[in-house]
């Protein structure tokens, strides 16, 4: 989620209910999973103190070859400790809506929600005629629903556009998702997280940081150990089958300035041995990132708090180094 009032609100609630601070004691790197030789720890490590000023923290986990190989975490011991996702969020949302299509409680992904929560039966103004919004259109930000701005007017959806005829990145648009998906699930997000995202995995440190309607878009948290087997389950049938993953879920529904957007990721290497998902998240100070490339096995996670609301977001160029570092040697050690 973009930085705003309400999210810089709900920092400081995450940083009171789990004991994160402003406050930290003298600087602390500590590792926990570590299969990855000196030489390349070095160059991982080298990446992440060079953006180690800008924050208090930097939690990093690495999969290769689909095991993870690497988690540590950077400035000040943060291990087994629960992180926010920020927008990182909306993958596992995703991930949850597309088990529940999966189950058959969706039938089609091109189906009006208003057939499963009456809340948005009918809901569409009038100017759109007979359209409606659907799960694709929520989950790829083509559903026109505004991102945080007044989600309801005159008792209909406050559109910005016909939906499916543009695209604009939607916060609201997943906080409607996960409306829908408790109606049809009979069962609060929390819950949904924890039976659909953690359970499968014994990922138990799963769970939503603080409920309110976009919780789904920005507020599930985890271990950064617990991200990265995240991370496997999704490139290995644990949630979807690694089919729909690679040709519908990471498949360029809309496109952005950001880049290709695919079924709650963004996708790049399209039709390629280099398919990657991935998605960046900023709650205004924690910041996070993940990227999954499943037909290499390969991922990156990271969570972060940063020092200033306002700086730049790093994460996105720190993925690809790592990524490089641990798919190429050869570039890197020949000053890539």
């Amino acid at each position: 989620m973009k930085k705003s009032i309400a999210s810089t609100l709900f920092y400081i609630l995450l940083s009171l209910s789990s004991g994160c601070s402003l406050s930290y004691g003298p600087a602390l790197d500590q590792t926990g999973i570590s299969k990855l030789d000196g030489l390349l720890q070095e160059k991982i490590d080298a990446k992440v103190h060079a953006i180690l000023p800008k924050y208090y923290y930097v939690n990093v986990a690495v999969v290769r070859s689909n095991e993870i190989v690497l988690t540590k975490s950077y400035g000040h011991d943060r291990l087994d400790k629960t992180d926010v996702y920020a927008s990182v969020s909306k993958p596992v949302t995703a991930m949850i809506v597309l088990q529940l299509l999966q189950e058959g409680k969706i039938l089609s992904l091109d189906d009006d929600i208003g057939i499963y929560h009456s809340k948005y039966k009918n809901a569409t103004p009038k100017e759109y005629g007979d359209s409606c919004v659907t799960f694709r259109q929520l989950l790829s930000h083509t559903s026109g629903v505004p991102h945080q701005s007044k989600l309801w007017s005159g008792g209909k959806l406050k559109l910005e556009f016909r939906p499916g005829t543009d695209v604009k990145y939607s916060t609201h648009g997943y906080g409607v998702l996960g409306d829908v998906i408790e109606e049809i699930a009979g069962k609060s997000y929390r819950q949904l997280v924890r039976e659909y995202v953690g359970k499968p995995i014994n990922a138990n440190s799963f769970k939503v940081m603080h409920w309110f309607f976009d919780a789904p878009a920005g507020q599930v948290a985890s271990t950064i150990e617990d991200m990265a087997r995240f991370s496997t389950a999704v490139m290995n049938n644990k949630y979807i089958s690694s089919d729909f993953l690679c040709d519908e879920v990471l498949k360029e529904h809309a496109k952005d300035r950001h880049g290709s957007i695919g079924l709650g990721w963004y996708c790049t290497g399209l039709n390629t041995n280099d398919l990657a998902g991935y998605h960046a998240g900023s709650n205004g100070r924690p910041r996070a990132f993940l990227a999954i490339k499943p037909h290499k096995k390969n991922a990156i996670a990271i969570t972060g708090l940063n020092r200033s609301a306002s700086n730049n977001q790093d994460f996105g160029q720190l993925t690809i180094d790592l990524m490089a570092i641990i798919e190429n040697r050869d570039s890197i050690d020949s000053g890539r």
